[in-house]
């Protein structure tokens, strides 16, 4: 029975490495029905496989590999591409381990190239070592959103690079594992090591540089969106105060052909009807004024009291756009936040702008029923569509940063609190 199963360990022992790596790297990753039974089943599949496989070279790995990305395709709910991805990362580690357990071996004064490797207490640590390190710095960077976003060229590409790298300095090291050459092995191990750990460095740099690609066009798209609702608000507040103005003085005319009894009941009714579309906001911007009304309309059609204690002027060196962002998404995140709330007394959006030893200074306010979930300094979207929401705050601050200000949000006594200081233009 031990020798079934050290012909076991001996047959399977880099697809058990592999399957282990690559359960580090889709830990992060959106997981199938039946998870566990697909993992139980699909890591005993791998390992009979590779048991029963002939060997034939570098034809075996390829299997091997490929028989891993279907263990993944099986567990997770990702696309073939993001499944390639993960073992790539995967077998990129499970060598990074190899070479480092090489050079260990050759410290302690070790035959290399032990096959298989033993179980000391030693390599398990190494390994445990390795494995925490590779999730701390690359597999839990990688994904996004539960998904790798890797697309096919990419993913094709990062298998290339990762097997040609690993055979090349694999048959290279091995031309010098003999006693006269053992230092220019282990000197190849070292440089394997090292292109392991760069592969791995260069994977997080280009989901980083993709992700941030993304952002930018979304907040080029966002702000090209909030330009021409600017544009749109602009007129149809114009409009609305031009009709307001009309109606008050048929309102004058009204109020002498009506007959007494009639005339302050029925003419409070119009005049309350229309009072929630004359703007009010006076601020010394216009396009505040425009901004403030707007959400005002959007307020009282929710119940919702918006108070506001502005001076508009210190906020005329910035551009509309930036303007319309700033205000617009701030007041946006605070309807969504207390529209639904049951207490009416907790439906209030307070809006505050002054001007202070230099900076300009913005505080929204509004009750926040629990805190919400951070993810550096901004708030994590509710919503359940990730992909395309959550870019508001990212809009202000991509605004605020503009102007050389700073941004912060924090909760105080239930109440979410949105802070920005810009710089006071010089005047």
């Amino acid at each position: 029975m031990t020798g079934i199963l050290e012909a076991f360990y001996t047959q399977t022992y880099m697809t058990i490495e592999l399957l282990i790596n690559s359960c580090v790297f889709f830990s992060l990753l959106s997981k199938r029905r039946w998870f566990w039974p697909r993992l139980i089943l699909g890591a005993a599949g791998c390992l009979l496989l590779r048991f029963v496989m002939p060997r034939l070279g570098s034809f075996t790995l390829l299997l091997t590999v490929l028989s891993v990305v279907a263990f993944v395709y099986l567990c997770c709910a990702v696309s073939i591409q993001d499944a390639v991805y993960c073992v790539v990362c995967a077998y990129a580690t499970q060598h990074l381990y190899f070479s480092a357990r090489e050079v260990m071996m050759y410290l302690q004064g070790l035959p290399l190239q032990d096959t298989p490797p033993r179980l000391a207490l030693s390599y398990l640590l190494l390994y445990a070592a390795i494995l925490a390190a590779v999730y701390f710095f690359c597999a839990r960077k990688l994904a996004d959103g539960k998904h790798y976003n890797i697309d096919t060229k990419h993913s094709v590409v990062s298998l290339v690079l990762v097997l040609t790298v690993v055979v090349v300095l694999s048959l290279a090291s091995q031309r010098f594992n003999v006693e006269e050459g053992i230092k220019l092995y282990v000197l190849c191990r070292c440089y394997a090591m090292f292109c392991c750990v760069f592969l791995l460095n260069s994977e997080v740099s280009a989901v980083k540089r993709t992700r941030l690609a993304k952002e930018l066009n979304i907040q080029q798209m966002l702000l090209a969106q909030q330009e021409e609702q600017y544009k749109l608000t602009k007129e149809n507040v114009e409009l609305i105060n031009r009709k307001c103005h009309d109606l008050k003085k048929q309102m004058s005319v009204l109020w002498g052909a009506l007959p007494p009894d009639q005339r302050e009941k029925e003419l409070a009714q119009i005049e309350n009807s229309i009072q929630i579309y004359d703007s009010t906001f006076r601020t010394g911007n216009e396009v505040l004024d425009i901004v403030l009304t707007r959400k005002s309309l959007d307020c009282e059609a929710h119940n919702i009291v918006m108070t506001c204690v502005a001076d508009g002027k210190h906020l005329n060196f910035m551009e509309a756009a930036d303007l319309f962002a700033v205000f617009g998404n701030a007041l946006d995140n605070a309807i969504e936040a207390v529209m639904d709330l049951p207490e009416a007394e907790k439906r209030v959006i307070a809006v505050s702008v002054w001007e202070r030893s230099g900076l300009v200074l913005m505080q929204f306010e509004n009750y926040c029923a629990k805190p919400p979930v951070m993810r550096g300094d901004l708030p994590v979207t509710t919503k359940k569509d990730k992909d395309y929401h959550g870019f508001g705050m990212k809009s202000i601050r991509y605004a605020v940063q503009k102007y050389g200000g700073q941004m912060t949000v924090h909760v105080e006594n239930s109440m979410f609190v949105l802070r920005i200081s810009l710089p006071a233009a010089e005047t």
